[in-house]
């Protein structure tokens, strides 16, 4: 396929690649959805049926709320409704997410409402 630039790119699927298959969980954390709606739950997954934690921090570094992910099937699986520890809603704004067991960090989007 010709490109903007005048060059072309070229795709190759392998055959074993184009069925979708129910296929097992991903190691890293999910979650959705992001930008969450005003309201709305943000469901947080990992690959791996261990208990486990996210951890919510503002842009201060602030850890702000905490997630427990339980055990479903073979993975671990808990819900935020964008409050904070003690129960208030959260200001519109970008968070962090981050695993207790894990060091990277994502950005969680709460737009205003």
């Amino acid at each position: 396929m010709q490109t903007i630039e005048g060059g072309t790119v070229g795709v190759v699927i392998p055959n074993a690649a184009v069925a979708v298959g129910p296929g097992a969980v991903p190691a890293g954390l999910r979650f959705g959805p992001n930008p969450a709606r005003a309201g709305s739950e943000i469901r947080f997954a990992r690959g791996g049926s261990a208990r486990c934690e996210v951890w919510i921090f503002d842009l201060h570094g602030r850890n702000v709320a905490r997630v427990p992910l339980e055990p479903a099937g073979d993975s671990s699986a808990g819900v935020w409704s964008g409050r904070d520890g003690h129960g208030k809603p959260l200001e519109p704004g970008i968070y962090l997410a981050r695993l207790t067991s894990g060091e990277r960090l994502r950005l969680v989007i709460l737009p205003a409402r």
